[in-house]
Formats: C-alpha cells, structure tokens, sequence
C-alpha cells in the first residue's frame, strides 16, 4: 500500500469509517460471506473477499481494507498468517498502537 494503513481491531471500526485500515482474526465463515473474529474479540463481515486475490486457506488471516460500517469492511487485499496466530498479541499491539500516552510529536520516537 501507498499510504500507511493503521492497525486495528473491531471496537475502533467506528473511527475509520471510509479509510484503509489493517485487521487481523480468526475466520469464523467463508460463506456467505467472510466474517471474522478481531483481536479484541468482536465479529467483523467483510465484503467483497474475492477482491482479496488471494485464496484463504489459514485459520488467521490479515487484511488491507476499507472501512464500510463499525462491524463491516471491504477487503482490498489480505494474507493467510497459519493456524497458529496469537490474537491476544495482536490485540496488545493494537492497544499501544493507540495509547494516547505512548504517542511520539516528532521523529524519531524511539
């Protein structure tokens, strides 16, 4: 992607509504849509998963989409992360990510 895609989970959807954001969960269905489960537990529908170009063959998946509704998005890629993915990692990254504490004003942060 061209532009940064912030990371989030399904509680923070509300807050990107018609950007491109990254998610991560577990696929609860295939059919008739796609729906996962965040990082933060909540269930996501996302729209137009054959946009993705790739098949979905894992138990975790990634996902570069745009944001439709607080429980709904459009995937415009994604990628298979295996069976073995730590979602309660991916949520406490997601939650420094947006920690308003943690925030940096100028480069370099760290």
């Amino acid at each position: 992607m061209d532009v940064p895609t912030p990371r989030v989970s399904s509680s923070l959807l509300g807050q990107y509504v018609g950007q491109v954001v990254r998610i991560s969960g577990k696929v609860i269905s295939l059919s008739p849509e796609l729906l996962i489960e965040s990082s933060d537990g909540g269930q996501v529908t996302v729209g137009d998963s054959a946009a993705c170009g790739t098949e979905i063959t894992d138990e975790f998946i990634e996902l570069v989409a745009k944001v439709e509704t607080e429980t709904r998005v459009k995937a415009l890629d994604c990628s298979n992360l295996g069976d073995k993915y730590d979602l309660k990692l991916a949520q406490a990254v997601v939650d420094i990510i947006h920690n308003p504490n943690l925030r940096c004003e100028r480069a370099p942060c760290f």
